[in-house]
């Protein structure tokens, strides 16, 4: 992945980050755009909504996709397996959907949605519900990630590589939390 620092000779020591992501492969995610959106789906089906949510993208485990710690402020999604899918799948689209899935789960359990299995099935509802069952993002999340993706099983972890903070995210909670 490539991601532009405002000082890219000193990148290890200046994680901060673009919410807007130019990858390797030239496919661009706006994470802060996709994020908007959820919190949307999210607000129209449940009517819950939380501000001050932030984005780091890690190196660790590829048998998880991402996590949000109870109590935490941050998701923190899996880099090795956003990288698997841009070097073995090269579909922007997929990878968009892939990251509307599991950036919603996550932010189902920073909405008090803790168990597991309640938010896969309560990710899927909400998809099905705004999108539509056709769309790629609610057949995405009807499954297992691996299974849909098995490009997922070639991740290769960068461990040690420091947490890159997602700068720029969330934009639109700026002004409740100024």
């Amino acid at each position: 992945m490539k991601f532009f620092y405002s000082d890219e000779k000193n990148e290890r020591f200046n994680p901060a980050m673009r919410a807007r992501q130019i990858t390797d492969t030239g496919m661009d995610v706006d994470y802060d755009a996709i994020f908007s959106q959820i919190k949307g789906y999210v607000k129209t089906v449940l009517k819950k909504e939380r501000a001050g949510i932030g984005l780091a993208i890690g190196e660790f485990d590829p048998k998880v996709a991402a996590f949000w710690q109870v109590g935490g402020n941050y998701i923190v999604m899996n880099g090795a397996l956003i990288r698997a899918l841009e070097q073995r799948l090269n579909d922007r689209e997929a990878i968009q959907n892939y990251v509307i899935v599991v950036l919603m789960h996550e932010y189902l359990h920073s909405l008090g949605y803790t168990d597991e299995i309640a938010a896969r099935r309560l990710t899927h509802t909400i998809l099905e519900a705004v999108l539509g069952g056709e769309h790629m993002a609610t057949k995405i999340s009807s499954r297992d990630l691996w299974e849909v993706f098995p490009q997922l099983y070639y991740a290769q972890p960068r461990y040690g590589a420091p947490l890159k903070i997602v700068d720029r995210f969330a934009t639109r909670d700026a002004s409740y939390i100024a």
